[in-house]
């Protein structure tokens, strides 16, 4: 028997649900439940497989008996306020799938029971207040998991380096932690894994080399953090697949490798607040990204031209330059080749000559930053036909 309830209900847990002894499914999620989870469900519905009960306002703490649920395979309780922490029995599920308690106000640590459930494919207890560290041997006891979110908590220490035996991993979501140390190569040893987030946390040291040879990686997030070191030359030959690629807020230096221009089918770049350098670095192969939508380079020290490449992407909805020591001219045929630019901020640099006329026919865009520079010449004709909506940021 399944029980789907998709109305809107307001009250605490229905009890007329307890003699609905052959229940297998029950989907209560997204209402206005309250009050404290029912200690005996196990007791009245010994075959439930799937627990929803997401997006409710339940509190309180999460049943131990609840272990006695043999045939549970996926249990949501995600958005919620539930309290305390998590209870160990709950490692003693021996079929559950997939295990969801984000967003609430959870403590303490994390079961060492949870990082031993053979069967589990999803793990997600991100923003809570979860502490302590993950357990070194992590990668030992979770042969079929494939998504493991534990981002916006307290967690410190290091990743181990037996994440590396989690093989079916596709994403590791371990972003606003405390995490300290560096990343272990042995993440580049994952073969499935197609996002990690790592970022806000306290790493350091160098990005290993292995990360960017993992061929299924479609996002990288390793941004607010201490990581040094430069990207390597060929960053752009191990990653067929990356289409977001987040840096910033590192310290990290060198050059911007000309190779970025093989990774097809990125759409975000952001490096902002590096320390990258060098005259020309920005490439002029990124010119030659088909499908980049965002990029952002901004506070580093970056010098030279800004390559015309950059402003013939048809693709571009975002580009920013800030706080750099870019020099020369825009192109006076700036407004051909950028249909679909929403926002250009290029302030803080060290351009100069006139504001192109054709800048008007960038018919998408909204902001128009270019202060504190040394443009000379008159703009007022030159926006007639911008959005009425733009700013312009202009001094």
């Amino acid at each position: 028997m399944t029980l789907y309830i998709y109305v809107t209900i307001s009250d605490y847990f229905p009890n007329e649900i307890g003699s609905l002894d052959k229940l297998e499914k029950l989907w209560l999620g997204s209402n206005f439940l309250q009050g404290h989870l029912p200690e005996d469900i196990c007791q009245h519905h010994p075959n439930i497989q799937q627990m929803l009960l997401g997006g409710n306002k339940f509190d309180g703490p999460l049943p131990s008996k609840w272990s006695q649920c043999k045939q549970l395979r996926w249990l949501d309780f995600s958005s919620n306020n539930l309290r305390g922490t998590i209870p160990h029995e709950i490692g003693d599920l021996p079929n559950l799938e997939k295990l969801n308690l984000g967003v609430n106000n959870l403590n303490g640590l994390i079961p060492s029971s949870v990082f031993n459930m053979s069967t589990i494919t999803m793990i997600s207890l991100v923003y809570n207040q979860l502490s302590g560290s993950l357990p070194l041997n992590i990668g030992l006891g979770l042969p079929n998991l494939q998504e493991l979110y534990l981002g916006g908590n307290k967690l410190g220490g290091v990743i181990p380096k037996s994440i590396s035996n989690v093989s079916q991993l596709t994403v590791l979501g371990l972003l606003n932690n405390s995490l300290i140390g560096t990343i272990p190569h042995e993440i580049g040893d994952l073969p499935n894994l197609e996002k990690l987030n790592l970022g806000v946390n306290n790493l350091n040291g160098l990005i290993p080399s292995s990360v960017f040879n993992i061929s299924t990686l479609t996002v990288i997030s390793l941004g607010s953090n201490q990581l040094s070191g430069s990207l390597p030359l060929n960053i752009g030959l191990g990653l067929p697949n990356l289409q977001e690629l987040y840096l910033g807020e590192n310290k990290l230096g060198g050059v911007i490798p000309k190779s970025i221009s093989n990774v097809s089918q990125l759409t975000i770049l952001s490096m902002i607040y590096n320390n990258l350098r060098g005259t020309c670095t920005i490439p002029h192969e990124i010119g030659d990204l088909p499908n980049l939508e965002k990029l952002n380079l901004g506070v580093n020290n970056l010098n030279g031209l800004i390559p015309s490449s950059i402003f013939n992407m048809s693709t571009i909805t975002v580009i920013s330059l800030v706080s750099n020591q870019l020099s020369g001219s825009l192109p006076l045929n700036i407004g051909l080749g950028l249909p679909n630019l929403q926002e250009l901020y290029l302030g803080g640099n060290k351009l100069g000559g006139v504001i192109p006329k054709s800048i008007s026919n960038v018919s998408q865009l909204t902001v128009l930053g270019l202060l504190n520079n040394s443009l000379i010449g008159t703009c007022n004709s030159n926006f007639v036909s911008i959005n009425i909506h733009s700013i312009l940021f202009l001094s």
